[in-house]
């Protein structure tokens, strides 16, 4: 599956469209639909009951989608599905957005549009003229954003808008231990208290040789930059704990002195935005901790959340984020990383400790320049794939998996990383730790 390149600087509308119809493509292939490009705008799918179905995309990359008046006509809904659709993309985002929009629907909405446009004009356009340019907003539209459902087969879509499908079967029955929880944060907090930041004081024993080993013309030394732990990380799935501990490199961002609250805080507040406006790094967070938990690689807002008999917990509130750095040397104005290898060696003792005191039952780590520090840690007991071993650490033991960074490589779903190895390699984790 090729990756289709986001940049749009200097390209003409022709070519425009072409990165769109790309990224549409890369979309469906991610969602199990494959897809043939035709001329033009066209791409074809097969799947309203079986029949090809044509897919129109309009792209843009300012505030409005340009098209013609002379696609507008006085439509109503078809009483047998018509298998043609609009499909508008944004390609701005890093993450281009959607939306799948029935063709009777834009052209009456076209057709609506102009027709009142011209009313509260006297019946010609401004100024005079003939033009048949035509404007879409996102909010005209904003009903039909990833509405992906329409593209189902029609029995398929039936059976979900009845509710006679969708409904998963056997689903895990998860419960959080949120006392367990607040007796592991304790002990962290504790731990960094006496070893990282005290207070406001930076006590680490290791901070002169760290800021030295960073100390070049354009870098910054950030220091003391706190773990993250969820209230409800004591995951238990079917009588099985499943403690997942998110092991990155380092935030990478130009502050100091973060205490494990304030930096628990920060990412908790990405609950109430969609996954696709996270940045690239919690996009791959958040898809991890989706397969981790059995919840499948999508974008669907309840596939965030873990059904418990109190409510949805939300897969933020139930894992721990610990960075082999708890300081980032920062090339400054950008969060491009250069620490050093006395930093990574260094600051390995703190991550033991966290590894120590959450005691996970799942590790995942992200880039490739975590691997050996961690690898330092730990002794590998079974080695189940490149990317997948069973861990030792002090008569404990958990699964590691061990990924590239998500940022560029397994971000948003049509990443080919993403399904060629995040997939299956969690999903081995999974079934290992719950088999332990």
């Amino acid at each position: 599956m090729m990756e289709p390149d986001s940049s749009s600087a200097g390209l003409t509308a022709r070519q425009v469209n072409e990165l769109a119809k790309r990224h549409l493509v890369a979309e469906l292939a991610a969602r199990g639909v494959t897809a043939a490009p035709g001329a033009g705008s066209a791409v074809t799918i097969t799947a309203v009951a079986g029949e090809p179905v044509q897919l129109f995309v309009r792209a843009k990359r300012g505030p409005v989608w340009q098209t013609s008046t002379t696609y507008g006509s006085p439509r109503s809904e078809p009483e047998q599905p018509e298998g043609r659709f609009w499909v508008l993309v944004d390609i701005r985002p890093d993450v281009p957005t959607f939306w799948v929009v029935p063709e009777w629907w834009m052209q009456n909405d076209i057709h609506r549009d102009f027709s009142a446009y011209l009313a509260r004009n006297g019946g010609r356009r401004k100024g005079g003229g003939d033009s048949t340019h035509h404007a879409i907003t996102e909010k005209r539209v904003a009903q039909w954003q990833d509405r992906w459902d329409l593209l189902k087969p029609e029995s398929t879509r039936q059976a979900a808008e009845d509710g006679s499908a969708g409904a998963p079967t056997g689903a895990p029955i998860f419960t959080t231990d949120t006392a367990a929880t607040a007796r592991r944060l304790a002990a962290l907090d504790a731990y960094y208290s006496a070893a990282v930041l005290n207070g406001d004081r930076f006590v680490c024993s290791s901070a002169v040789a760290c800021e030295t080993s960073a100390a070049k013309p354009g870098l910054g030394f950030f220091e003391a930059q706190g773990s993250s732990v969820s209230p409800h990380y004591d995951v238990v799935e079917d009588g099985r704990p499943t403690r997942v501990l998110v092991v990155p490199m380092e935030t990478g961002r130009e502050r100091s002195r973060v205490s494990i609250q304030e930096r628990t805080a920060e990412i908790l507040q990405l609950r109430d935005r969609p996954w696709r406006q996270w940045n690239p790094h919690m996009r791959g967070v958040g898809l991890a901790l989706r397969l981790a938990f059995g919840r499948g690689a999508a974008e669907d807002p309840d596939g965030l959340t873990l059904p418990t008999a109190d409510g949805p917990v939300h897969v933020l509130d139930a894992y721990a984020m610990a960075n082999l750095l708890l300081c980032s040397a920062v090339q400054l104005d950008t969060v491009n990383s250069r620490s050093t290898p006395v930093m990574r060696s260094n600051c390995a003792r703190h991550l033991g400790a966290s590894v120590d005191i959450l005691e996970p039952t799942l590790v995942i780590s992200q880039g490739k320049t975590v691997s050996a520090p961690f690898g330092s840690l730990v002794e590998v007991v079974e080695q189940h794939s490149p990317y997948v071993a069973i861990c030792e650490r002090g008569g404990r033991r958990f699964v590691w998996v061990n990924l590239q960074h998500p940022t560029y490589l397994w971000d948003w779903l049509a990443r080919p990383y993403l399904h060629d190895v995040v997939v299956p390699a969690i999903a081995l984790g999974r079934d290992l730790a719950r088999a332990a």
